[in-house]
């Protein structure tokens, strides 16, 4: 992948975290059948908006997940198809269900409680990416323990477990740049886009959870990546 490639790979995954338009978010409630989106609530007015203008009671509540065991979750959200990625399970949370977009779409993710979206740029090199708005089910990803069992579920019911890692927080210098670079909050260590594009989403097959870090009223902020490796 050539270096514009990346920059606009990792803008793309920056930019789609911000707020959908009503028209996606209308195409995204058409998606799921009343006896699959109890996951979250509804699409509505307000889960289209950005973090910064959503009621307060809305920005503090928590996130409606299938919080029921790995099998029955497994259960509800079955479809058949052995390539397509339908859920992650957390022990610690409960079950997440994924949405893919077509390609040309990887700007849009969803604003629905307890959806994931699959950024699927990664995916040709085995890394399975999954994004959440941080005013929706991003905001759990912070309270997974390190050492958390990740369970990917395949819409024929097989499934890849991975363990996390570690999480990694990083300051976009330019949140709104497709040429940002980035400060990683620990170390104080400075990466291009390129560079933290290859970091997070590069490499051997592995599982990595992003969302935005919220500043203020700053949406773009920074960035939130969990790392998970397969379990044989």
């Amino acid at each position: 992948m050539n270096k514009s490639r990346i920059w606009t790979s990792l803008f793309i995954s920056a930019v789609l975290l911000q707020n959908v338009s009503m028209v996606e978010a209308k195409s995204i409630q058409q998606q799921f059948p009343t006896h699959l989106s109890g996951i979250g609530d509804s699409l509505g007015m307000e889960s289209a908006m950005p973090a910064n203008t959503l009621p307060v009671n809305e920005r503090d509540s928590v996130d409606e997940v299938m919080n029921v065991g790995l099998e029955n979750f497994k259960a509800g959200i079955l479809n058949g198809n052995a390539d397509q990625i339908i859920g992650l399970y957390v022990k610690e949370c409960g079950g997440f269900k994924v949405i893919q977009y077509p390609a040309g779409s990887d700007g849009s993710v969803s604003p629905e409680k307890g959806v994931l979206t699959q950024f699927l740029r990664p995916a040709s090199d085995r890394v399975i990416a999954l994004l959440a708005h941080n005013y929706s089910s991003g905001k759990l990803f912070d309270s997974f323990p390190i050492g958390s069992q990740m369970v990917v579920v395949f819409g024929d019911g097989h499934q890849e477990t991975y363990r996390l890692r570690e999480k990694e927080r990083y300051h976009a210098l330019n949140g709104a740049s497709s040429q940002s670079d980035f400060i990683e909050l620990n170390t104080g260590e400075k990466q291009s886009a390129s560079e933290l594009y290859e970091h997070v989403f590069g490499g051997e097959p592995h599982l990595t959870l992003q969302t935005c870090i919220q500043n203020g009223d700053d949406q773009d902020w920074g960035r939130l990546f969990l790392v998970a490796d397969r379990v044989e």
